[in-house]
């Protein structure tokens, strides 16, 4: 059976060769980079590239298509890319790490803590007017 089929079969509430796996196909599904890290280490993994984050405030990563496959995981995340005008970057200072999303959001975690904090908000004290001025994503 494919996963696809495997999915589906289960999701038609009939029973498949086997219960179908997820890891990493939603926010809620995914693997903290921390636990990400140590699970490549112990399965002897060098992925290339970057990781890269379902959920950056969570810490959630996208899991490599090599971990997906060991795991014979049956699902994989399909997702929105950000906004064309927005770029993450990541600020380090000598305690901390911080970043701005694409709502105007400031975002920060302390350098030895597993996830980030919602600090500012544009909206915070906002106006209608503010509203109406505001530059949506």
């Amino acid at each position: 059976m494919s996963p696809r089929e495997r999915v589906l079969v289960a999701l038609s509430h009939k029973e498949p060769d086997r219960v179908p796996v997820d890891l990493g196909a939603t926010h809620n599904s995914s693997i903290h980079i921390d636990a990400y890290s140590k699970l490549k280490q112990y399965l002897g993994i060098q992925e290339e590239g970057e990781v890269s984050f379902v959920d950056i405030i969570q810490q959630a990563v996208t899991p490599g298509e090599k971990i997906l496959e060991i795991l014979e995981v049956d699902t994989r995340i399909i997702s929105a890319k950000s906004p064309k005008n927005w770029k993450l970057t990541i600020h380090e200072e000598e305690d901390s790490y911080w970043f701005i999303d694409e709502w105007g959001v400031k975002w920060k975690k302390p350098k030895h803590g597993y996830y980030f904090d919602m600090v500012e908000h544009p909206l915070e004290n906002a106006t209608i007017k503010d509203l109406d001025d505001y530059s949506w994503p």
